[in-house]
């Protein structure tokens, strides 16, 4: 029950952060060829990731503060603030995915997903089948962040040949 709770309200966040950037950087870099251009939209995104993800911490740090309130799942509260970490992680991950998709080239955008989501998987199917572990939802949302941390690493290496940042952010 409270790991769901906790999937439900950290996918609406990383929903949002999907169709508020990847929609808009996909369509602007798929209509130009200019590296300016390219430069500027990928600056631009990239701080508006960056402002979302500080919108998504407050939101965060607040739902940490009330869901006693609200739900009384005791570890969630904790679970939040551990997602932070998790969104800041999974900053690089998905705005590199959006470079890369942008640009056509899927390969990395699936081997990146698959160490994110294939470490997660490994981890939980570890613990089940160990009868003496003891875990908690604590250890799964920090494992969580970690393969989130993995699945970055892997986006960036992958997107590398397509990162290009403008020296400053165009407003426009």
């Amino acid at each position: 029950g409270t790991w769901t709770l906790f999937l439900i309200i950290c996918s609406f966040f990383e929903v949002l952060r999907v169709g508020f950037i990847q929609n808009a950087l996909v369509r602007a870099l798929s209509l130009t060829d200019q590296a300016p251009v390219r430069k500027a939209i990928n600056s631009a995104s990239l701080t508006l990731n960056v402002l979302l993800s500080g919108v998504i911490t407050l939101l965060l740090i607040l739902l940490s503060y009330i869901e006693p309130y609200i739900w009384g799942a005791a570890p969630l509260d904790e679970m939040f603030l551990i997602y932070i970490l998790t969104s800041f992680l999974l900053l690089p991950f998905f705005h590199f995915q959006f470079i890369q998709q942008a640009n056509l080239t899927f390969q990395g955008i699936f081997h990146s997903t698959l160490v994110r989501q294939g470490a997660f998987f490994a981890y939980v199917c570890w613990i089940y089948f160990q009868p003496n572990v003891a875990f908690d939802l604590i250890q799964l949302a920090f494992f969580q962040a970690f393969a989130a941390g993995l699945g970055a690493i892997v986006s960036i290496l992958t997107a590398w040949k397509y990162i290009s940042f403008a020296g400053q952010i165009s407003w426009k």
